[in-house]
């Protein structure tokens, strides 16, 4: 029994190790994912934190613009700004803090639920005041809808849902029908292969639209979440988004032979997104090398446009561009996967 056993085990071993494939996702791609985190995050410390200052013109601005000159500008970058120019830019991520001078005393604007606003508030309260302890200052909790961290975080879930329902609906689902033989018997037919990958596309975009209205539903009747923008930007957003992450899954699927090598191409392909396009915090943290590239990653364009769109009331004028690089990038992709897709 025992000798029985250990054969057993040691040929489980060999069948693990023969393939390449699987032996990268399970110990090449974690370390990977260690290294291009640990670097991404390991200079937090240095953060520049991007403060909004309300601008009045007051006499009480003027000292508070004098102070801020003074404090280090390697730990906060300031906006000098209008009140409702300041409101849009906490919307989009990009300044967690508004700060106003009233007469001898500061008025801080944040969402108190906010941890990096919290931590903002801390940092800034005590550059401004240094070693003063100054009781007079005020908190002003941002509760009005579209300021608050839950808005943030609903339009970044929606994008977050497309990608998902294409990535793993379409992509493993089409490795598992390869492994089940299922495919062969499929192209066996006179059917055109692209109509046959076309119409997981759509089964997608059918269920993806039902989950979307039931996740809004959700968090308009719990959290009072505002919707202020086009339906018909929404709708042409929607449909970019899936033919962009359909085409990923193509692309994904084109080649894998096995669940393992499956399942790790599916997460090398949204894990990296799922961390720096701005879904649960804003990506305008990192440095303004890497915003470069990440916001024009597939996630970034589809959660910012839906933010513009339930947000700042944005229409089709300024969500066309982000639509079209989407449609680009989905088109390309699947173009490529029909082109090197083994089909048994």
């Amino acid at each position: 029994m025992n000798s029985s056993l250990y054969h057993l085990t040691t040929a489980q071993l060999k069948l693990f190790v023969r393939d390449p494939g699987v032996v990268f996702w399970a110990f090449v791609f974690p370390i990977l994912m260690a290294w291009a985190l640990g670097i991404a995050f390991s200079n937090q410390g240095e953060v520049v934190r991007t403060v909004a200052v309300l601008d009045d013109g007051s006499s009480a601005f003027v000292r508070l613009k004098e102070r801020v000159k003074t404090l280090d500008t390697t730990q906060f970058k300031f906006l000098y700004t209008t009140h409702e120019e300041a409101t849009l830019t906490i919307q989009r991520g990009k300044a967690f803090v508004m700060v106003e001078a009233v007469e001898a005393d500061y008025r801080f604007h944040f969402d108190t639920n906010n941890s990096d606003a919290q931590l903002t508030y801390l940092l800034l309260k005590q550059a401004l005041e240094g070693n003063v302890d100054t009781t007079n200052n005020q908190v002003v909790e941002l509760t009005a809808k579209g300021s608050r961290y839950i808005d943030f975080l609903i339009p970044g879930l929606l994008a977050v849902s497309i990608m998902n329902a294409s990535i793993w609906g379409i992509g493993l689902v089409l490795i598992e029908q390869r492994i089940k033989k299922l495919m062969r018997l499929m192209v066996a037919t006179s059917m055109r292969r692209s109509l046959f990958l076309c119409s997981h596309f759509l089964n997608r975009l059918f269920i993806g639209a039902l989950e979307w209205l039931v996740l809004y539903c959700f968090a308009y009747w719990y959290f009072e979440v505002p919707f202020t923008g086009s339906l018909g930007a929404l709708a042409l957003v929607f449909i970019c988004g899936n033919a962009a992450f359909a085409g990923f899954a193509i692309l994904v699927s084109s080649r894998a032979q096995n669940a393992q090598t499956g399942n790790g191409l599916v997460n090398a392909s949204t894990l990296p997104m799922y961390v720096v396009s701005g879904v649960f915090f804003s990506y305008h943290t990192f440095p303004d090398w890497a915003i470069a590239i990440i916001q024009y990653l597939p996630l970034t364009l589809l959660a910012d446009s839906i933010r513009s769109i339930f947000l700042e009331g944005a229409g089709f004028a300024e969500v066309w561009s982000a639509s079209a690089i989407l449609l680009t990038i989905g088109a390309a992709m699947f173009l490529l996967g029909l082109k090197i897709y083994k089909w048994h």
